[in-house]
């Protein structure tokens, strides 16, 4: 998976605070929703934040992502 997708997914999540759904995120960034699906599965910070049911559809999961901190420390790899 490329890094860029996961970061631009980051970035629509969190300019969108009501959070999206999968196929939203598809349709903005213009990406197969199957790709935003495997994309998400290895994107950090991302959360199901709740579950819809538009009509007629199966439940759908409403994704938002959490600001993490610029200076937030990395683990030692060492000490691990």
């Amino acid at each position: 998976m490329r890094f860029s997708r996961q970061k631009a997914i980051r970035e629509l999540l969190i300019d969108n605070e009501d959070g999206l759904t999968v196929r939203q995120i598809s349709e903005q960034m213009g990406v197969d929703h199957h790709s935003i699906r495997r994309a998400i599965q290895t994107t950090y910070g991302l959360y199901i934040d709740r579950w819809t049911k538009p009509k007629g559809s199966p439940l759908t999961a409403v994704y938002m992502c959490v600001h993490v901190p610029a200076n937030t420390p990395k683990p030692d790899q060492k000490k691990i």
